[in-house]
């Protein structure tokens, strides 16, 4: 058989490679959401994608234009839960929404300074792995700022799984039952509203990026433009389809998984103890400040901690429905800390590539 100049056999073009990968995909989807897993679509894409990055001979990725439009996708799903009673909440107690969500920023970007203790780890990998919210558009952020998107995947999603995980055990600390994940708080929603409003935010917010080009810019202006639609209610029922969101968070998972060849592996486990000591640090200072919180803007313990956990939005506001917390103040900081982390992300990340550039 003929062999590459390097000694490795070329990757043979048969036709079972991908019909196998969507074979994993499928089964593993299943079984994730049997079990209740989260973001069943977004792990199983991962999950499908390594297999396929473990067993090709040559390296595969998404095609460009499936991924700009993956991460315009997430962009406007953030954006359309900008409503106008999330932002009145934030006219009513900016101190404390505001400087809650800028402080656990600063904390879980200098907690995320651990990482970069480990040689697999540069400037943009620490920040895009440790800022908190916005797992699934950080990860997709990866590449634009030059980030290893398997190590800022990894970290993003062991934090949510965490998080999820230790709710239920830290309820009754704080006086409340035991509370099961029931998984995403969706509205039911008008199917044609919801499609008009995907499609005039995806329009006008790739219009944009074509023109004002920056670091994340596909993600940030549908973003932008959502909110804007949702926050002024043009559009009754601004949301984005669910059968199109798990689609994007599926395609976001193969993203990632097809970077985690053999040797993505390895350095994500040369990662994991300092990342250990981040999140141990992440949650616990995320904690206090929302406890702490609590008590000056007078909602229950429970409410502060569920408004400024690190992560696993949809999770979370599922628990503060069903455990009878301040579901509006919980919403309310969690959205703003997820537009205020996608916008900081791309600003510092932007910001750590030009001065690794000019030492270049």
């Amino acid at each position: 058989m003929v062999r590459s100049s390097s000694g490795r056999r070329p990757e043979k073009r048969g036709w079972w490679g991908w019909p196998a990968v969507a074979g994993v995909f499928v089964c593993s989807a299943t079984l994730f959401g049997l079990i209740g897993a989260p973001s069943p679509y977004l792990l199983a894409g991962v999950l499908s994608g390594a297999v396929r990055a473990l067993t090709a001979h040559r390296a595969t990725s998404v095609p460009g234009p499936v991924r700009t439009g993956a991460l315009a996708v997430v962009g406007v799903a953030a954006g359309s839960a900008v409503r106008a009673d999330v932002v009145g909440q934030v006219v009513r107690q900016p101190w404390a929404i505001l400087g809650g969500c800028v402080a656990t920023l600063a904390l879980t970007l200098a907690a995320g300074q651990l990482l970069r203790l480990s040689r697999a780890v540069d400037g943009n990998t620490a920040v895009l792995a440790s800022i908190a919210g916005g797992a699934s558009g950080l990860t997709v952020m990866a590449r634009d700022l030059d980030a290893d998107e398997g190590i800022v995947a990894a970290v993003q999603y062991l934090r949510v799984l965490v998080v999820i995980v230790t709710v239920p055990v830290v309820a009754p600390m704080l006086g409340h039952g035991q509370t099961p994940v029931t998984g995403v708080v969706s509205g039911a929603g008008s199917v044609g509203w919801s499609v008009l409003f995907t499609a005039v935010a995806l329009t006008v917010g790739l219009g944009l990026a074509r023109l004002l080009t920056f670091p994340g810019a596909g993600l940030l202006l549908p973003l932008t433009v959502a909110a804007g639609l949702s926050w002024w209610g043009v559009i009754p029922d601004s949301m984005v389809p669910p059968l199109l969101l798990n689609a994007t968070y599926a395609v976001i998972g193969l993203m990632v998984g097809l970077n985690l060849s053999a040797a993505a592996l390895r350095r994500i486990a040369a990662v994991l103890p300092h990342a250990v000591g981040m999140l141990i640090i992440s949650l616990g200072g995320c904690a206090a400040i929302g406890i702490g919180l609590s008590h000056l803007v007078g909602v229950s313990a429970f409410s502060g901690y569920l408004a400024f956990t690190p992560g696993g939005l949809p999770a979370v506001i599922a628990v503060a429905v069903d455990a009878g917390a301040d579901t509006e103040f919980v919403v309310s900081c969690q959205v703003i800390r997820l537009v205020l982390a996608l916008f900081a992300a791309a600003a510092i990340g932007a910001l750590v590539r030009r001065r690794s550039a000019r030492r270049r």
